[in-house]
């Protein structure tokens, strides 16, 4: 007789079953991109019991890093971000041309959702490898 998930011990066992069945018969990275569209929380307890329970993920910290080097457009970097802001995740834009370079670090205001749209619009307007999700 198959085991039931009402018949696990505990709600952690549970929810986890059922996270778990849900995906089934799917391939690996059906599971990953499941994992990465959980939504972002910070809170105390960053277990995965926690991810599993609440059905938000957390991480130590991350950001959002943009290689602008030619295609400095603010405004148009604004209106990219503003449809996921406010998020969590901080913007980081890092700028280089012949004379010099830097890292500027956006305001709270521009945070962002790490949303797969969003990742695609700024990797087809900053060519791909220049947008980059730091975890730390």
């Amino acid at each position: 007789m198959a085991m039931r998930i009402s018949d696990l011990a505990t709600p952690y066992d549970q929810a986890l079953a059922a996270f778990v069945a849900r995906l089934a018969g799917r391939d690996v990275a059906s599971l990953f991109h499941a994992v990465r569209r959980l939504g972002y929380f910070s809170s105390g307890d960053r277990s995965p019991r926690a991810v599993i329970e609440t059905g938000r993920g957390a991480c130590t910290a991350k950001h959002l890093l943009l290689r602008m080097n030619g295609a400095s457009d603010a405004r148009r970097l604004k209106s990219l971000l503003a449809p996921f802001a406010p998020g969590a995740a901080q913007v980081r834009i890092s700028y280089r041309n012949a004379d010099a370079e830097c890292e500027l670090v956006l305001g709270d205001s521009l945070r962002v959702r790490l949303d797969d749209s969003l990742l695609e619009a700024l990797d087809d307007w900053l060519q791909a490898g220049n947008v980059r999700i730091v975890y730390h």
